[in-house]
């Protein structure tokens, strides 16, 4: 059997640390191990002259010069489905079935199916997430929010099964009249052989060649500075500690690994409440971050629900599971499906700053409480979180009749 994954967008770029994109190369790893013949086409494989001059230069035209953030992105979603189209036609052959990441890739599947089964699996909203992303604006008049939305609703009414990562995902999804009974809910996956502690030796060894203190109590948080993250939640709630508690403020490190719009508005936080403690590393590749989240004893996921949508089953919250952090996670998406409070890690109430700052609190002074917590999430992301289990399950819903 020969499978065509098709992406829109490129899971090599910049080392592909996005949800999606380790998704994507996890997924196609899954399914070759389980015996299924994978290729992928996205734009990566394009060249990347081409790439430059239609999707940077002239999206950017529209974007700086005409001041259209709309038609820029409208203009790219084009650009990207014309060369998905043309890498399809030119590199795939022959295949039985495509399993689309986008709906960009279901508009190419329709054009090359040949009348055969198209799949999906949906990440999120793709135009509530732009929104957030500050990649279009809801206050353009054209092109409008609601023409890209019945782009997205028309795309969905052209697959057989989607897959779903979390129940809020499936009823959105739902909501634009799609049967139900062909949306199934598989929740992401991670590298469990990769995003594991053997050790306590280990975690020491990392910090000393990053150059952190081993006696500090490290909390990680590996988010895209993107509104619905919720990053800035997470370093008021360090503010409040150092406000409240001084000395245990002493007692911790807060690392942020990641980059994005809301970067400017976090580094002025940090500068106005003096939070020496903080660190911003910018964007970490996926294969470079397994070594912070190893040395780390607290990964924080600070969701929050924000243009109508919120995260999904977080890869960081289950590769923090995987690594033996204590997770502290925001009562969102599906954070609160994979997330069982005081059992295998802590849910929180979004954007409350003060429960947030107490349950970490709570673990600098009695770590000991913890420790069955941290090893029964790191159980459940060995037992129900692997790429290759993963992998199967979505093949036998989606290939079996």
């Amino acid at each position: 059997m020969r499978i065509v994954v098709l992406s829109a967008d490129d899971p090599y770029i910049r080392g592909g640390a996005g949800g999606k994109h380790v998704h994507i190369k996890l997924f196609i790893k899954g399914l070759k191990k389980n015996g299924y013949k994978t290729i992928l086409i996205s734009p990566h494989l394009f060249n990347r002259y081409v790439m430059l001059l239609f999707y940077d230069y002239i999206g950017g035209i529209f974007s700086r010069i005409l001041k259209n953030k709309n038609l820029a992105y409208l203009y790219r979603l084009y650009v990207v489905k014309y060369l998905l189209l043309y890498k399809f036609k030119t590199k795939v052959k022959n295949f039985d079935y495509i399993v689309c990441e986008d709906i960009l890739s279901i508009e190419v599947a329709n054009m090359v199916s040949e009348k055969k089964k198209i799949f999906a699996v949906i990440h999120g909203p793709i135009v509530k997430e732009a929104i957030n992303h500050h990649s279009i604006n809801p206050n353009i008049k054209f092109p409008s929010i609601n023409l890209m939305e019945k782009i997205e609703k028309s795309s969905y009414k052209k697959v057989s099964k989607i897959i779903a990562v979390d129940n809020n995902i499936k009823e959105y999804i739902a909501s634009f009249n799609f049967p139900e009974e062909k949306i199934y809910v598989v929740y992401n996956a991670i590298d469990t052989d990769r995003f594991r502690l053997t050790n306590q030796q280990e975690k020491i060894e990392i910090r000393k060649r990053l150059n952190f203190s081993e006696k500090k109590v490290i909390a990680l948080i590996p988010r895209r500075l993107v509104k619905k993250n919720g990053v800035i939640y997470a370093v008021k709630s360090l503010a409040y500690i150092k406000t409240n508690f001084p000395e245990d403020y002493k007692k911790l490190v807060f690392i942020i690994a990641g980059d994005g719009p809301e970067r400017k508005e976090i580094e002025q936080l940090k500068r106005e409440n003096n939070l020496e403690n903080l660190h911003m590393l910018g964007y970490i590749a996926h294969d470079k971050i397994v070594d912070y989240f190893k040395m780390s004893d607290i990964v924080i996921i600070p969701s929050i629900y924000s243009d109508e949508f919120s995260e999904a089953t977080s890869l960081s919250a289950l590769e923090g599971l995987a690594t033996k952090n204590l997770v502290i996670a925001s009562r969102v998406g599906g954070l609160k499906e994979i997330i069982k409070c005081h059992e295998t890690g802590v849910l929180v109430e979004d954007k409350n700053v003060e429960e947030l700052g107490n349950k970490i609190l709570d673990f600098v002074n009695n770590k000991d409480r913890y420790t069955s917590i941290i090893e029964r999430g790191a159980r459940y992301c060995q037992n129900n979180h692997r790429y290759d289990l993963h992998a199967k399950k979505i093949a036998e819903i989606l290939f079996k009749e």
